[in-house]
Protein backbone atom coordinates (compact mmCIF):
# COMPACT_ATOMS: atom_id res chain seq x y z
CA UNK A 1 0.00 0.00 0.00
CA UNK A 2 1.25 3.65 -0.79
CA UNK A 3 2.03 5.73 1.70
CA UNK A 4 -0.39 9.16 1.63
CA UNK A 5 1.00 12.41 0.77
CA UNK A 6 3.37 13.98 3.60
CA UNK A 7 1.61 16.74 5.62
CA UNK A 8 3.02 19.99 4.52
CA UNK A 9 3.09 21.05 8.41
CA UNK A 10 1.75 19.44 11.33
CA UNK A 11 0.77 22.56 13.02
CA UNK A 12 -1.30 23.91 10.26
CA UNK A 13 -3.35 20.32 9.89
CA UNK A 14 -6.63 21.93 11.22
CA UNK A 15 -6.02 25.21 9.86
CA UNK A 16 -6.12 24.52 6.02
CA UNK A 17 -5.98 28.23 4.97
CA UNK A 18 -2.54 28.55 6.58
CA UNK A 19 -1.86 25.16 5.25
CA UNK A 20 -2.42 26.62 1.70
CA UNK A 21 -0.38 29.37 2.38
CA UNK A 22 2.28 27.30 3.37
CA UNK A 23 2.45 25.44 0.87
CA UNK A 24 2.48 28.19 -1.76
CA UNK A 25 5.63 29.07 0.11
CA UNK A 26 7.23 25.60 -1.19
CA UNK A 27 6.03 25.76 -5.02
CA UNK A 28 8.76 27.40 -7.17
CA UNK A 29 8.21 30.49 -8.51
CA UNK A 30 8.39 30.81 -11.95
CA UNK A 31 7.24 32.07 -15.26
CA UNK A 32 6.73 29.00 -16.70
CA UNK A 33 3.69 27.05 -15.12
CA UNK A 34 5.22 23.23 -14.25
CA UNK A 35 1.99 22.07 -12.74
CA UNK A 36 1.68 18.70 -10.72
CA UNK A 37 0.80 14.78 -11.71
CA UNK A 38 -1.69 13.18 -9.73
CA UNK A 39 -0.06 9.86 -11.10
CA UNK A 40 2.68 10.30 -8.86
CA UNK A 41 0.59 9.79 -6.07
CA UNK A 42 -1.54 7.01 -7.27
CA UNK A 43 1.58 4.92 -8.58
CA UNK A 44 4.54 5.84 -7.21
CA UNK A 45 6.54 3.79 -4.57
CA UNK A 46 6.85 3.76 -1.25
CA UNK A 47 10.09 4.44 -2.10
CA UNK A 48 9.41 7.55 -3.69
CA UNK A 49 7.91 8.76 -1.22
CA UNK A 50 10.39 7.93 1.19
CA UNK A 51 12.86 9.74 -0.14
CA UNK A 52 11.24 12.81 -1.28
CA UNK A 53 9.99 12.78 2.42
CA UNK A 54 13.52 12.89 3.82
CA UNK A 55 14.96 14.89 1.46
CA UNK A 56 12.90 16.64 -1.09
CA UNK A 57 13.80 20.50 -0.16
CA UNK A 58 17.02 19.51 -2.55
CA UNK A 59 14.92 18.47 -5.29
CA UNK A 60 13.52 20.92 -8.05
CA UNK A 61 11.89 20.52 -10.93
CA UNK A 62 13.99 19.69 -14.19
CA UNK A 63 12.36 22.62 -15.63
CA UNK A 64 14.23 25.08 -13.27
CA UNK A 65 17.34 24.11 -13.58
CA UNK A 66 17.99 23.15 -17.02
CA UNK A 67 16.30 24.58 -20.59
CA UNK A 68 14.11 21.62 -21.80
CA UNK A 69 13.72 22.28 -25.47
CA UNK A 70 11.95 20.36 -28.45
CA UNK A 71 14.21 19.22 -30.82
CA UNK A 72 14.24 20.40 -35.01
CA UNK A 73 10.26 20.20 -35.73
CA UNK A 74 10.97 20.06 -39.45
CA UNK A 75 7.35 19.57 -41.13
CA UNK A 76 8.89 16.95 -44.12
CA UNK A 77 11.47 15.00 -42.40
CA UNK A 78 11.71 12.82 -45.90
CA UNK A 79 12.93 16.64 -47.32
CA UNK A 80 14.82 17.92 -44.58
CA UNK A 81 16.43 14.58 -42.51
CA UNK A 82 18.17 12.81 -45.80
CA UNK A 83 20.42 9.70 -45.26
CA UNK A 84 24.24 10.53 -46.62
CA UNK A 85 24.43 7.25 -48.42
CA UNK A 86 27.89 8.93 -51.12
CA UNK A 87 29.96 5.67 -49.60
CA UNK A 88 27.68 3.54 -50.89
CA UNK A 89 27.20 4.86 -54.30
CA UNK A 90 30.85 5.04 -54.79
CA UNK A 91 31.40 1.25 -54.05
CA UNK A 92 28.45 0.32 -56.03
CA UNK A 93 29.62 2.56 -59.05
CA UNK A 94 33.29 2.94 -59.84
CA UNK A 95 33.45 3.97 -63.28
CA UNK A 96 33.02 8.08 -63.46
CA UNK A 97 31.07 8.04 -66.47
CA UNK A 98 28.36 4.91 -65.51
CA UNK A 99 28.45 6.97 -61.96
CA UNK A 100 27.40 10.33 -63.45
CA UNK A 101 25.02 9.02 -65.78
CA UNK A 102 23.53 7.41 -62.74
CA UNK A 103 23.78 10.32 -60.06
CA UNK A 104 24.17 13.30 -62.66
CA UNK A 105 27.20 14.24 -60.44
CA UNK A 106 30.78 13.89 -61.18
CA UNK A 107 32.55 10.97 -59.47
CA UNK A 108 35.19 13.19 -58.94
CA UNK A 109 33.19 16.03 -56.87
CA UNK A 110 31.24 13.24 -54.28
CA UNK A 111 35.18 11.47 -53.66
CA UNK A 112 36.43 14.64 -52.66
CA UNK A 113 33.71 15.49 -49.84
CA UNK A 114 32.75 18.46 -51.60
CA UNK A 115 29.33 16.96 -52.86
CA UNK A 116 27.18 14.31 -51.22
CA UNK A 117 24.75 12.30 -52.53
CA UNK A 118 21.67 11.59 -50.01
CA UNK A 119 18.58 9.76 -50.08
CA UNK A 120 15.40 11.19 -49.92
CA UNK A 121 11.54 11.18 -50.47
CA UNK A 122 8.82 8.92 -50.06
CA UNK A 123 10.63 5.53 -48.02
CA UNK A 124 13.84 7.38 -48.58
CA UNK A 125 13.87 5.76 -52.03
CA UNK A 126 15.19 8.88 -54.37
CA UNK A 127 18.74 9.88 -54.62
CA UNK A 128 19.86 13.65 -54.81
CA UNK A 129 23.31 15.39 -54.62
CA UNK A 130 23.63 18.01 -52.24
CA UNK A 131 26.74 20.53 -51.67
CA UNK A 132 28.41 19.30 -48.10
CA UNK A 133 28.57 23.10 -46.51
CA UNK A 134 24.77 23.14 -46.33
CA UNK A 135 24.62 18.94 -44.48
CA UNK A 136 25.01 18.51 -40.94
CA UNK A 137 24.80 15.66 -39.21
CA UNK A 138 21.63 14.70 -37.59
CA UNK A 139 20.37 13.19 -34.55
CA UNK A 140 17.16 11.22 -35.22
CA UNK A 141 16.71 8.59 -32.66
CA UNK A 142 18.68 7.33 -29.73
CA UNK A 143 18.30 3.66 -31.15
CA UNK A 144 21.36 4.87 -33.05
CA UNK A 145 23.23 5.58 -30.18
CA UNK A 146 24.86 2.99 -27.71
CA UNK A 147 26.76 4.49 -25.36
CA UNK A 148 26.52 8.33 -23.35
CA UNK A 149 27.76 10.91 -25.51
CA UNK A 150 26.76 11.17 -29.17
CA UNK A 151 29.36 11.33 -32.36
CA UNK A 152 28.50 12.19 -35.77
CA UNK A 153 29.14 8.79 -37.25
CA UNK A 154 26.12 7.68 -34.85
CA UNK A 155 24.07 9.48 -36.73
CA UNK A 156 22.48 7.89 -40.01
CA UNK A 157 20.59 10.92 -41.28
CA UNK A 158 21.94 14.34 -41.97
CA UNK A 159 20.02 17.71 -41.67
CA UNK A 160 19.47 20.41 -44.29
CA UNK A 161 20.92 23.75 -42.84
CA UNK A 162 20.08 26.37 -45.77
CA UNK A 163 19.89 30.53 -44.62
CA UNK A 164 20.62 31.69 -47.60
CA UNK A 165 17.76 33.02 -50.16
CA UNK A 166 17.37 31.07 -53.78
CA UNK A 167 18.91 34.03 -55.56
CA UNK A 168 21.61 33.30 -53.68
CA UNK A 169 22.07 29.88 -54.50
CA UNK A 170 21.53 30.03 -58.38
CA UNK A 171 23.20 27.17 -59.87
CA UNK A 172 23.51 25.17 -57.05
CA UNK A 173 22.63 21.24 -56.54
CA UNK A 174 20.73 22.39 -53.26
CA UNK A 175 18.51 24.68 -55.08
CA UNK A 176 17.31 22.20 -57.43
CA UNK A 177 16.57 19.86 -54.14
CA UNK A 178 14.67 22.51 -53.00
CA UNK A 179 13.08 22.81 -55.93
CA UNK A 180 12.33 19.69 -55.98
CA UNK A 181 10.55 19.86 -52.84
CA UNK A 182 8.52 22.25 -54.07
CA UNK A 183 7.79 20.31 -56.45
CA UNK A 184 6.32 17.98 -54.12
CA UNK A 185 4.43 20.83 -52.16
CA UNK A 186 6.58 20.07 -49.30
CA UNK A 187 6.18 24.02 -49.02
CA UNK A 188 2.29 23.97 -48.13
CA UNK A 189 2.46 21.96 -45.38
CA UNK A 190 1.12 23.68 -42.42
CA UNK A 191 4.72 23.54 -40.19
CA UNK A 192 6.49 24.83 -43.43
CA UNK A 193 4.31 27.52 -44.43
CA UNK A 194 4.34 29.01 -40.63
CA UNK A 195 7.84 28.98 -40.68
CA UNK A 196 7.75 31.19 -43.97
CA UNK A 197 8.93 35.46 -42.73
CA UNK A 198 10.21 37.95 -45.16
CA UNK A 199 13.22 37.20 -43.50
CA UNK A 200 12.92 33.33 -43.67
CA UNK A 201 11.81 31.35 -46.39
CA UNK A 202 10.38 27.33 -45.60
CA UNK A 203 13.30 25.48 -46.14
CA UNK A 204 14.81 27.37 -43.40
CA UNK A 205 16.08 25.05 -40.01
CA UNK A 206 18.79 27.40 -38.95
CA UNK A 207 19.26 29.42 -35.52
CA UNK A 208 17.69 25.82 -33.50
CA UNK A 209 19.94 26.46 -30.16
CA UNK A 210 21.47 23.00 -29.87
CA UNK A 211 21.47 21.10 -26.08
CA UNK A 212 24.09 20.17 -24.21
CA UNK A 213 22.35 17.11 -23.53
CA UNK A 214 19.67 15.04 -24.97
CA UNK A 215 16.70 13.38 -23.57
CA UNK A 216 14.23 10.90 -25.99
CA UNK A 217 10.36 11.61 -25.70
CA UNK A 218 10.12 7.46 -26.01
CA UNK A 219 11.98 5.16 -23.81
CA UNK A 220 11.69 1.52 -23.37
CA UNK A 221 14.49 -0.60 -21.50
CA UNK A 222 17.06 1.61 -21.73
CA UNK A 223 17.93 4.68 -19.97
CA UNK A 224 20.27 7.23 -21.82
CA UNK A 225 20.90 10.94 -21.80
CA UNK A 226 23.98 11.33 -23.78
CA UNK A 227 25.96 13.83 -23.60
CA UNK A 228 25.98 16.15 -27.11
CA UNK A 229 30.05 17.16 -27.10
CA UNK A 230 29.82 17.70 -30.56
CA UNK A 231 27.03 20.52 -30.59
CA UNK A 232 24.91 18.47 -32.92
CA UNK A 233 20.94 18.71 -34.13
CA UNK A 234 18.58 16.54 -33.06
CA UNK A 235 14.72 16.35 -34.13
CA UNK A 236 11.68 15.94 -32.13
CA UNK A 237 11.64 12.96 -30.97
CA UNK A 238 14.04 13.74 -28.92
CA UNK A 239 14.70 17.33 -26.38
CA UNK A 240 17.75 19.53 -25.76
CA UNK A 241 18.35 20.01 -22.43
CA UNK A 242 21.09 22.48 -21.20
CA UNK A 243 21.72 23.43 -17.59
CA UNK A 244 21.05 27.16 -16.45
CA UNK A 245 24.56 27.23 -14.43
CA UNK A 246 27.20 24.36 -13.87
CA UNK A 247 28.69 22.28 -15.94
CA UNK A 248 26.49 19.35 -18.23
CA UNK A 249 28.84 16.79 -17.00
CA UNK A 250 27.05 17.50 -13.51
CA UNK A 251 23.35 17.72 -14.82
CA UNK A 252 24.20 14.80 -17.22
CA UNK A 253 25.74 12.25 -14.27
CA UNK A 254 22.21 13.38 -12.32
CA UNK A 255 20.24 12.47 -15.26
CA UNK A 256 21.83 9.20 -15.90
CA UNK A 257 21.03 8.24 -12.47
CA UNK A 258 18.59 5.41 -11.13
CA UNK A 259 17.15 7.50 -8.98
CA UNK A 260 16.02 9.95 -12.40
CA UNK A 261 15.06 6.12 -13.62
CA UNK A 262 12.75 6.37 -10.85
CA UNK A 263 11.45 9.60 -11.10
CA UNK A 264 10.99 9.25 -15.05
CA UNK A 265 8.34 6.43 -14.61
CA UNK A 266 6.67 8.77 -12.28
CA UNK A 267 6.10 11.52 -14.40
CA UNK A 268 5.85 9.82 -17.65
CA UNK A 269 3.05 7.68 -18.89
CA UNK A 270 2.85 4.26 -20.43
CA UNK A 271 2.38 3.56 -24.08
CA UNK A 272 0.44 0.23 -25.14
CA UNK A 273 1.43 -2.99 -23.84
CA UNK A 274 4.82 -3.28 -25.07
CA UNK A 275 6.77 -1.60 -22.36
CA UNK A 276 7.22 1.95 -23.85
CA UNK A 277 7.56 4.97 -21.48
CA UNK A 278 6.78 8.58 -23.04
CA UNK A 279 7.77 11.81 -21.68
CA UNK A 280 6.47 14.99 -23.20
CA UNK A 281 8.34 17.91 -22.72
CA UNK A 282 5.83 19.12 -19.46
CA UNK A 283 6.73 16.06 -18.12
CA UNK A 284 10.47 16.28 -18.48
CA UNK A 285 10.30 19.51 -16.86
CA UNK A 286 8.57 18.96 -13.94
CA UNK A 287 10.19 15.65 -13.00
CA UNK A 288 11.69 16.61 -9.44
CA UNK A 289 15.61 16.01 -9.83
CA UNK A 290 18.42 16.73 -7.52
CA UNK A 291 19.05 20.39 -7.33
CA UNK A 292 22.93 20.78 -7.45
CA UNK A 293 22.63 24.40 -6.52
CA UNK A 294 21.12 23.40 -3.06
CA UNK A 295 23.80 20.64 -2.66
CA UNK A 296 27.28 20.79 -0.43
CA UNK A 297 29.93 18.75 -0.24
CA UNK A 298 32.31 16.84 -3.15
CA UNK A 299 29.78 14.59 -4.54
CA UNK A 300 29.33 16.79 -7.45
CA UNK A 301 33.37 15.98 -8.23
CA UNK A 302 32.53 12.03 -7.77
CA UNK A 303 29.10 12.60 -9.81
CA UNK A 304 31.02 14.05 -12.78
CA UNK A 305 34.08 11.69 -12.46
CA UNK A 306 31.44 8.60 -13.01
CA UNK A 307 29.82 9.93 -15.96
CA UNK A 308 32.65 10.67 -17.67
CA UNK A 309 33.38 6.95 -16.81
CA UNK A 310 30.36 5.93 -18.40
CA UNK A 311 30.86 8.09 -21.34
CA UNK A 312 33.76 5.08 -22.39
CA UNK A 313 31.14 2.39 -22.55
CA UNK A 314 28.28 1.22 -24.40
CA UNK A 315 24.64 1.79 -22.42
CA UNK A 316 23.52 -2.08 -21.29
CA UNK A 317 19.48 -2.26 -20.93
CA UNK A 318 17.87 -2.57 -17.68
CA UNK A 319 16.89 -5.90 -18.30
CA UNK A 320 19.60 -8.47 -19.66
CA UNK A 321 20.28 -9.80 -22.62
CA UNK A 322 19.06 -13.13 -21.62
CA UNK A 323 15.96 -11.99 -20.34
CA UNK A 324 15.04 -10.23 -23.40
CA UNK A 325 15.78 -12.54 -25.75
CA UNK A 326 14.38 -15.50 -23.66
CA UNK A 327 10.62 -15.84 -25.08
CA UNK A 328 12.05 -15.78 -28.84
CA UNK A 329 14.42 -18.90 -27.73
CA UNK A 330 12.50 -20.99 -25.91
CA UNK A 331 9.60 -20.60 -28.43
CA UNK A 332 12.85 -21.69 -31.07
CA UNK A 333 13.74 -23.95 -29.42
CA UNK A 334 16.92 -22.61 -28.98
CA UNK A 335 17.54 -23.05 -24.78
CA UNK A 336 21.04 -24.06 -25.26
CA UNK A 337 21.39 -20.91 -26.82
CA UNK A 338 20.15 -18.80 -24.62
CA UNK A 339 22.32 -19.90 -22.02
CA UNK A 340 25.11 -18.27 -23.71
CA UNK A 341 23.58 -14.77 -23.41
CA UNK A 342 24.38 -12.61 -20.81
CA UNK A 343 22.80 -11.61 -17.42
CA UNK A 344 24.25 -8.23 -16.70
CA UNK A 345 22.25 -5.51 -16.46
CA UNK A 346 23.10 -1.53 -16.54
CA UNK A 347 22.41 -1.78 -12.89
CA UNK A 348 25.07 -4.31 -12.41
CA UNK A 349 28.30 -2.31 -13.55
CA UNK A 350 30.41 -0.24 -10.99
CA UNK A 351 30.40 2.87 -12.57
CA UNK A 352 26.94 3.11 -12.36
CA UNK A 353 26.64 1.49 -8.65
CA UNK A 354 29.39 4.40 -8.06
CA UNK A 355 27.55 7.12 -9.94
CA UNK A 356 23.82 5.93 -7.63
CA UNK A 357 26.21 6.36 -4.12
CA UNK A 358 27.31 9.95 -5.36
CA UNK A 359 23.78 10.98 -6.54
CA UNK A 360 22.54 9.72 -2.87
CA UNK A 361 25.48 11.54 -1.25
CA UNK A 362 24.39 15.13 -2.67
CA UNK A 363 20.91 14.65 -2.24
CA UNK A 364 22.19 14.50 1.91
CA UNK A 365 22.36 10.80 2.78
CA UNK A 366 25.82 11.28 4.75
CA UNK A 367 26.03 7.57 6.03
CA UNK A 368 27.71 4.97 3.34
CA UNK A 369 25.82 1.98 5.17
CA UNK A 370 22.30 4.50 4.75
CA UNK A 371 23.32 4.85 1.20
CA UNK A 372 24.28 1.48 -0.06
CA UNK A 373 21.10 0.27 2.12
CA UNK A 374 19.06 2.32 -0.77
CA UNK A 375 20.53 1.94 -3.59
CA UNK A 376 19.97 -1.85 -3.04
CA UNK A 377 16.22 -0.87 -2.37
CA UNK A 378 16.55 1.31 -5.37
CA UNK A 379 18.14 -1.17 -7.60
CA UNK A 380 15.90 -4.00 -6.21
CA UNK A 381 12.66 -2.07 -7.24
CA UNK A 382 13.69 -1.14 -10.39
CA UNK A 383 14.83 -4.81 -11.69
CA UNK A 384 11.11 -6.23 -10.04
CA UNK A 385 9.48 -3.13 -12.47
CA UNK A 386 11.17 -3.80 -15.21
CA UNK A 387 10.31 -7.20 -14.95
CA UNK A 388 6.61 -6.76 -14.46
CA UNK A 389 7.07 -4.50 -17.69
CA UNK A 390 8.43 -7.27 -19.84
CA UNK A 391 6.22 -9.53 -18.31
CA UNK A 392 3.13 -7.62 -19.82
CA UNK A 393 4.98 -7.31 -23.21
CA UNK A 394 5.00 -11.14 -23.57
CA UNK A 395 1.66 -11.76 -22.48
CA UNK A 396 0.74 -8.91 -25.28
CA UNK A 397 3.11 -10.80 -27.77
CA UNK A 398 1.51 -14.12 -27.26
CA UNK A 399 -2.19 -12.13 -27.82
CA UNK A 400 -0.57 -10.70 -31.10
CA UNK A 401 0.03 -14.02 -32.67
CA UNK A 402 -3.20 -15.62 -31.59
CA UNK A 403 -4.96 -12.68 -33.33
CA UNK A 404 -2.94 -12.74 -36.12
CA UNK A 405 -3.79 -16.33 -36.56
CA UNK A 406 -7.53 -15.91 -36.89
CA UNK A 407 -8.17 -16.73 -40.88
CA UNK A 408 -8.85 -13.23 -43.16
CA UNK A 409 -10.45 -14.20 -45.64
CA UNK A 410 -10.98 -10.47 -47.88
CA UNK A 411 -8.51 -10.15 -50.51
CA UNK A 412 -8.00 -6.89 -49.62
CA UNK A 413 -7.31 -7.23 -46.17
CA UNK A 414 -4.97 -9.97 -46.91
CA UNK A 415 -3.24 -7.32 -49.36
CA UNK A 416 -2.89 -4.46 -47.01
CA UNK A 417 -1.26 -7.22 -44.41
CA UNK A 418 1.25 -7.79 -46.93
CA UNK A 419 1.67 -4.33 -48.05
CA UNK A 420 2.14 -3.56 -44.28
CA UNK A 421 4.62 -6.20 -44.02
CA UNK A 422 6.80 -4.21 -47.54
CA UNK A 423 6.97 -1.46 -45.85
CA UNK A 424 8.48 -2.73 -42.67
CA UNK A 425 10.99 -5.80 -44.11
CA UNK A 426 10.88 -4.80 -48.21
CA UNK A 427 10.49 -0.70 -48.54
CA UNK A 428 12.87 -1.27 -52.05
CA UNK A 429 10.27 -3.02 -54.07
CA UNK A 430 8.30 0.02 -54.03
CA UNK A 431 10.29 1.89 -56.18
CA UNK A 432 8.30 3.58 -58.95
CA UNK A 433 9.27 3.35 -62.83
CA UNK A 434 8.35 7.50 -63.13
CA UNK A 435 10.49 8.66 -60.31
CA UNK A 436 13.02 5.88 -60.04
CA UNK A 437 14.08 4.99 -63.14
CA UNK A 438 13.18 7.54 -65.70
CA UNK A 439 15.86 10.16 -66.55
CA UNK A 440 13.46 13.35 -67.40
CA UNK A 441 16.34 15.51 -68.25
CA UNK A 442 16.31 13.53 -71.72
CA UNK A 443 13.42 13.89 -73.79
CA UNK A 444 10.79 11.29 -73.65
CA UNK A 445 7.20 10.99 -75.55
CA UNK A 446 4.13 10.52 -73.61
CA UNK A 447 1.27 8.34 -74.46
CA UNK A 448 -2.46 7.38 -73.14
CA UNK A 449 -2.43 3.73 -72.05
CA UNK A 450 -6.02 1.94 -71.90
CA UNK A 451 -7.17 0.66 -68.82
CA UNK A 452 -8.35 -2.81 -70.13
CA UNK A 453 -6.23 -5.31 -71.84
CA UNK A 454 -3.00 -7.44 -71.84
CA UNK A 455 -0.38 -5.70 -74.32
CA UNK A 456 1.54 -7.17 -77.01
CA UNK A 457 3.91 -5.27 -79.32
CA UNK A 458 4.41 -5.45 -82.47
CA UNK A 459 5.78 -3.67 -85.78
CA UNK A 460 4.82 -4.36 -89.22
CA UNK A 461 4.51 -2.29 -92.39
CA UNK A 462 0.96 -1.54 -92.24
CA UNK A 463 0.80 -0.11 -88.53
CA UNK A 464 4.53 0.18 -88.00
CA UNK A 465 5.25 -0.15 -84.41
CA UNK A 466 2.43 -0.46 -81.58
CA UNK A 467 1.38 -1.85 -78.91
CA UNK A 468 -2.27 -3.79 -79.07
CA UNK A 469 -4.29 -3.90 -75.65
CA UNK A 470 -6.06 -7.54 -76.62
CA UNK A 471 -8.62 -9.36 -74.14
CA UNK A 472 -9.18 -12.91 -75.43
CA UNK A 473 -9.54 -12.64 -79.26
CA UNK A 474 -10.86 -8.97 -78.99
CA UNK A 475 -8.75 -6.10 -79.79
CA UNK A 476 -9.90 -3.39 -76.97
CA UNK A 477 -7.30 -0.42 -78.14
CA UNK A 478 -3.93 0.46 -79.86
CA UNK A 479 -1.32 2.70 -78.96
CA UNK A 480 0.92 3.83 -81.89
CA UNK A 481 4.42 4.84 -80.88
CA UNK A 482 7.61 6.26 -82.90
CA UNK A 483 10.06 2.67 -82.47
CA UNK A 484 10.30 -0.94 -81.52
CA UNK A 485 11.87 -0.12 -77.94
CA UNK A 486 8.99 2.21 -77.31
CA UNK A 487 6.53 -0.71 -77.48
CA UNK A 488 8.44 -2.81 -75.75
CA UNK A 489 8.41 -0.68 -73.09
CA UNK A 490 5.57 -0.08 -72.82
CA UNK A 491 4.09 -3.50 -72.80
CA UNK A 492 6.53 -3.95 -69.72
CA UNK A 493 5.49 -1.03 -67.41
CA UNK A 494 1.64 -2.38 -68.56
CA UNK A 495 2.63 -5.41 -67.33
CA UNK A 496 3.99 -4.39 -64.24
CA UNK A 497 0.74 -2.58 -63.60
CA UNK A 498 0.59 1.00 -64.49
CA UNK A 499 -1.91 2.56 -66.84
CA UNK A 500 -3.39 5.79 -68.12
CA UNK A 501 -0.82 8.68 -69.10
CA UNK A 502 2.91 6.98 -69.38
CA UNK A 503 6.37 8.72 -70.19
CA UNK A 504 8.60 6.72 -72.41
CA UNK A 505 12.19 7.81 -73.26
CA UNK A 506 12.10 9.52 -76.77
CA UNK A 507 15.80 7.83 -77.74
CA UNK A 508 15.78 4.10 -79.08
CA UNK A 509 18.62 3.06 -76.50
CA UNK A 510 17.36 4.59 -73.89
CA UNK A 511 14.52 3.06 -73.97
CA UNK A 512 16.45 -0.48 -73.95
CA UNK A 513 18.17 0.80 -71.09
CA UNK A 514 15.15 1.99 -69.31
CA UNK A 515 13.25 -1.44 -69.74
CA UNK A 516 15.79 -3.48 -68.94
CA UNK A 517 16.64 -2.07 -65.56
CA UNK A 518 12.96 -1.59 -65.02
CA UNK A 519 12.03 -5.48 -65.83
CA UNK A 520 15.03 -6.42 -64.01
CA UNK A 521 13.28 -5.03 -60.77
CA UNK A 522 9.76 -5.98 -61.58
CA UNK A 523 10.87 -9.58 -61.97
CA UNK A 524 12.71 -9.29 -58.25
CA UNK A 525 9.25 -7.31 -57.20
CA UNK A 526 7.37 -10.06 -58.71
CA UNK A 527 9.12 -12.91 -56.66
CA UNK A 528 8.99 -11.25 -53.68
CA UNK A 529 5.20 -10.71 -54.06
CA UNK A 530 4.32 -14.15 -54.71
CA UNK A 531 6.64 -15.25 -52.01
CA UNK A 532 4.13 -13.28 -49.79
CA UNK A 533 1.28 -14.57 -51.57
CA UNK A 534 2.28 -17.81 -51.32
CA UNK A 535 2.51 -18.00 -47.21
CA UNK A 536 -0.91 -16.80 -46.78
CA UNK A 537 -3.07 -19.14 -49.14
CA UNK A 538 -2.80 -21.58 -51.86
CA UNK A 539 -5.92 -20.70 -53.80
CA UNK A 540 -4.87 -20.01 -57.13
CA UNK A 541 -8.15 -17.65 -57.71
CA UNK A 542 -7.30 -16.03 -54.23
CA UNK A 543 -4.10 -15.26 -55.09
CA UNK A 544 -4.59 -13.76 -58.03
CA UNK A 545 -7.43 -11.20 -56.19
CA UNK A 546 -4.77 -10.28 -53.48
CA UNK A 547 -1.90 -10.02 -56.20
CA UNK A 548 -3.87 -7.38 -57.86
CA UNK A 549 -5.12 -5.67 -54.56
CA UNK A 550 -1.08 -5.48 -53.71
CA UNK A 551 -0.25 -4.46 -56.81
CA UNK A 552 -2.76 -1.59 -56.76
CA UNK A 553 -1.43 -0.72 -52.88
CA UNK A 554 2.09 -0.94 -53.94
CA UNK A 555 1.66 1.86 -57.24
CA UNK A 556 -0.89 3.97 -55.57
CA UNK A 557 -1.14 3.99 -52.08
CA UNK A 558 -3.06 2.35 -49.32
CA UNK A 559 -5.69 4.75 -49.06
Amino acid sequence: MKKPRKNLSKKNNDNPAAAKKEEKKDLPVQAEYYGGKWGVYLRAPDLWFDIIDKYGELFSPLGDIAEVRFGVKSGKDVFFFPKDISTACLEKRPNPMDFEMAYHVSRKTVESGKIRLVSCGQSYSEIKPIESEYLAPEVHTLMEIDGFVVEPEDCKHCILLVDKAKTALKGSYVLEYIKWGEKNNYHKGSTCASRVTDTREWYDLTGHKNGALFWAMAQQYKHVVPANSRDLVCNHNLFDITPREGSSELLGGILNSSLVVLAKHQYGRPVGVEGNLKTEVVDVKMMLVPDPSKCKGKATERIEKAFNNMKERKALQFLSERRLREMAYRSQGKISQLEKLPQITELDLPDRQELDDAILELIGIGSREERQKTANDLHEYLREMFERIRQKEEKAIQNKKKASRRVITNPRDIAYQIFSEIEDKYSYIEKQYDTDFLNKSLPFDTYEIPNDGAPAARSDLIDGNVVDFIKGKKQLGMVRVINSAQAELIATIVRSGLHGLIRVPHLEDECTRVRDKYLKFVKERDKILDQLIEERTSDEEMQDKIREALISFILHGSA
